[in-house]
C-alpha cells in the first residue's frame, strides 16, 4: 500500500486504521472498475485517495484528544509517572474523586436522619 503511505504521509502497517480503510477502497475499485475506462491502477489509486481523505476529515476531530493511563480516573497515582501525568491525574482527581465526598455526606446525612427518629 505505497499510495496509502504517499497520502497519509507516514509508514503504515496492518494493524493502522488507513490499512483497512484502504484496503475496502481498493475492494470497492475492483468492482467498480470497466475494462473500457482506462488504467486500473490509476482509477484504484483515486478511490483510495478519496475515501482516505474521507477517513481522515471524519478523524480530525479526534487529533485533540489525549490517551491517559485508566489508573488516573481510580484516584491512584504511581510515582514512576511524568510530570505530565501527574498533573493530568491531579486534574482528573479533583474532578473525579468529589463523587466519594459527596456520596460519604450522603450517607452521613442518611444515617443521622435515621437516627433522628
Amino acid at each position: 500500500m505505497k499510495c496509502t503511505s504517499k497520502i497519509t504521509r507516514k509508514y503504515i502497517t496492518k494493524s493502522d486504521d488507513e490499512w483497512s480503510v484502504s484496503l475496502r477502497a481498493f475492494v470497492q475499485a475492483i468492482q467498480g472498475y470497466e475494462l473500457n475506462k482506462g488504467n486500473f491502477l490509476s482509477f484504484a489509486e483515486l478511490i483510495i485517495r478519496r475515501r482516505l481523505i474521507d477517513y481522515l476529515r471524519l478523524q480530525k476531530k479526534y487529533n485533540l484528544e489525549l490517551s491517559v493511563n485508566p489508573a488516573i480516573f481510580n484516584c491512584q497515582l504511581d510515582e514512576n509517572e511524568d510530570d505530565k501525568d501527574i498533573a493530568l491525574g491531579l486534574a482528573v482527581a479533583e474532578k473525579v474523586c468529589q463523587e466519594d465526598n459527596y456520596t460519604l455526606k450522603f450517607e452521613i446525612e442518611a444515617a443521622n436522619e435515621a437516627f433522628s427518629h
